[in-house]
């Protein structure tokens, strides 16, 4: 097991019994005792009464210790919570008030070493592909990688090992294998450790045609498994999108290291990839950051017993306390999730205890340094006794904290703004003072720009720093349809979308088809008017949906590129010399923005847009961009929309229909001119 220690350095004492209570107990020894502990249990007694603790930290948590010398102590779930991502503000204080040295330690499992195969040979036997294979890793192995580049395939694998290439030993009994299109694999074997120098792996291809094997990784045998404590999930928010579901998890602490997260599902055979993610600043916007992915299932082959994986992202840290998992689903139907939850990596403290007592753990100050103790007084290569508590302590408030201001370092300051060349405002509605995250709606997306570079948050005419968060998940709504007729192609079917708004951020459509099977090519356009007004079709996306018979899958999507400018769309559905597919339940897409900036009840504030000439602003705000992400938010809500100020004559809808009348009326004018002036021009006639 690999340890990394962080040892913290600091100078503190322990208490030491005064030379008054030392005489009086060499001249009386019992009086002497009784009095000593009498003493000692009342000064414990009224210093965990009394005693009182920096008004920097909120949090106060008791931990009863029963032993002396040097001890470890799993640190609570609780006191994770509630400390920085970092755990820069654990403080320990005996019951007297005074603060303890300490040091921490996070086990991790060390990396097992891997070795490719040698001499990996591999031949055809009948309804098997035999592949033979020298292992190079003289400790014992207890796992085997197989290497192939097939995409789609289920396959059973039997594993059997040689010391002398004659006597052969079974490991592993026709366990399935596979990989799937979407990316879902297993493609690992693992078996009881021990000393091999040549395996055998045969698959079966009774069931389907052979895969070609190209190689094979074996993997040592690791030491003792890590230590690992079961702790508690949070289900925020669940999100069921066009092809995956979307869970956002709040976890008890920053920081953890993860021992894997497990999701529970009744369902019985299944495969789906899976992805970890957190909410991180880079290059000037909140944006999601992968940092676990993998893939369940639970398969089967025939008369076999079910093979399952509902786990992954073990040793996965964890940089904040909200994840955002993702299930895809692809065209399967989502998955009955029952139960998510998760263990961790526990984090470990050592102290030294001269007598047993109270103790407490301190934490939730947002700004302080980390503290440095000199540690000199703990021995050298002990390992504590752990400590086990009897009962889970309490996580209280400190009477003598005094709340900070979130963020504090966040001023609600700004610069004056000259608002006139911006079209549109909403008023921006929230409960609480802090951190406020507010969600783009649709009316906003169409009339902001693309690249949001016209957003401001006013207040007063004084312009407010924020954030840009650009998510993962997208929001979904169903346009207006309406089915149009092309007598000149009776073999197309066409549908014409009415959008809410012109110039949505549109990233994809899907719809659902009721034909057992087809396979139809399909394309989506947009009909953009041209200065003249005139309405040319542009490309916004196609595809080929092929539904095969048996196929239970019903939803079609296509991926649109954009920006969509106006506010129709229409899908052609070429349907050859085939009867029409009739489809419904259209859908459209976009991804969600939001946005995070700090306000306290005041003044009435505005989220400014459609300002087209507006540059992108700089903010300092960045800076601390973290803090903002980690402080807890509320959410903002938007008001109804207030115009300020007309569009220009040419981005209007009904300039754009005539602009064609315009166009050819001008131009008949300028004949007209040139016909005058070119008759006057001409010789008058003498007769």
């Amino acid at each position: 097991m690999k340890t990394n220690l962080k040892p913290w350095r600091a100078d503190a004492k322990s208490p030491q019994i005064s030379n008054h209570w030392k005489n009086r107990s060499r001249k009386f020894p019992i009086i002497g005792s009784f009095r000593f502990i009498a003493a000692s249990l009342l000064l414990s007694a009224s210093a965990a009464i009394a005693a009182e603790f920096p008004s920097a930290w909120k949090n106060v948590q008791p931990v009863t210790v029963d032993k002396t010398g040097l001890v470890r102590l799993s640190v609570p779930l609780e006191t994770l919570d509630a400390a920085r991502p970092g755990l820069e503000d654990l403080r320990l204080y005996d019951s007297s008030g005074r603060e303890v040295p300490f040091i921490i330690e996070r086990p991790l499992l060390a990396p097992n070493a891997v070795m490719p195969a040698k001499n990996f040979r591999v031949a055809l036997v009948g309804n098997s592909t035999v592949a033979t294979m020298e292992n190079e890793i003289a400790e014992p192995i207890d796992s085997i990688v197989l290497e192939n580049p097939a995409k789609d395939f289920l396959k059973g694998v039997t594993l059997e090992a040689s010391n002398d290439g004659q006597t052969w030993q079974l490991l592993v009994r026709n366990e399935p294998v596979f990989r799937q299109p979407d990316g879902a694999n297993k493609v690992a074997l693992s078996f009881p450790a021990g000393t091999w120098k040549q395996l055998r792996i045969t698959l079966d291809d009774r069931r389907a045609a052979p895969i070609p094997l190209t190689g094979a990784r074996t993997y040592a045998a690791g030491p003792a498994a890590a230590p690992a404590e079961p702790f508690d999930l949070k289900i925020a928010d669940r999100d069921e999108l066009p092809g995956q579901t979307r869970f956002t998890l709040q976890t008890a602490g920053a920081r953890i290291v993860l021992a894997g997260l497990e999701i529970e599902t009744p369902e019985k055979l299944f495969t789906r990839r899976v992805a970890l993610a957190n909410r991180s600043f880079i290059d000037n916007e909140i944006r999601e950051n992968e940092i676990a992915r993998g893939q369940i299932y639970r398969i089967a082959l025939e008369d076999q017993p079910v093979s399952e994986n509902l786990s992954f992202a073990a040793d996965t840290s964890l940089p904040n306390r909200e994840l955002i998992l993702t299930i895809y689903n692809g065209d399967s139907p989502p998955l009955p999730i029952t139960a998510i939850r998760a263990k961790r990596r526990p984090v470990l403290i050592s102290w030294m205890v001269s007598q047993p007592g109270t103790f407490h753990l301190l934490s939730g100050n947002r700004t302080c340094p980390p503290p440095q103790y000199d540690l000199n007084q703990l021995p050298k290569n002990v390992t504590g006794t752990l400590v086990q508590l009897l009962e889970r302590p309490a996580l209280g408030t400190n009477p003598s904290w005094q709340p900070p201001e979130p963020v504090p370092d966040v001023a609600e300051t700004g610069i004056a703004i000259d608002l006139a060349n911006w079209r549109f405002r909403k008023p921006i509605a929230f409960d609480h003072p802090g951190v406020q995250q507010v969600e783009l709606d649709l009316e906003t997306l169409s009339h902001a720009n693309q690249s949001f570079s016209d957003l401001r948050v006013v207040r007063g005419g004084m312009q407010r720093a924020y954030l840009i968060e650009r998510t993962g998940f997208s929001r979904s709504f169903a346009p207006d349809v309406e089915k149009l007729a092309d007598p000149k192609r009776p073999t197309v079917s066409r549908w014409q979308f009415r959008l809410p708004n012109s110039g949505l951020p549109l990233v994809e459509l899907e719809c659902e088809a009721d034909a057992p099977f087809f396979r139809r090519d399909v394309t989506v356009t947009e009909e953009v008017p041209d200065e003249r007004g005139d309405l040319n079709p542009v490309h916004r996306g196609s595809a080929s949906w092929l539904r095969a018979s048996g196929d239970k899958t019903s939803t079609l999507r296509i991926l649109l590129s954009g920006p969509i400018t106006t506010d129709r769309l229409v899908l052609e559905f070429d349907n050859g010399d085939n009867p029409p597919v009739e489809l419904k339940n259209f859908r459209l897409t976009y991804r969600a923005t939001r946005i995070l900036f700090k306000a306290t009840p005041g003044t009435d504030l505005f989220l400014y847009y459609g300002n087209r000439e507006a540059n992108s602003p700089r903010y300092d705000l960045e800076l601390v961009a973290p803090q903002m992400l980690a402080a807890e938010k509320s959410k903002a809500r938007l008001g109804p929309a207030e115009q300020l100020k007309k569009a220009p004559w040419t981005e209007r809808e009904h300039f754009q229909g005539l602009g064609s009348w315009i166009f050819w009326a001008a131009l008949a004018g300028v004949v007209v001119v040139l016909f005058i002036v070119i008759t006057r021009l001409l010789p008058k006639s003498n007769g």
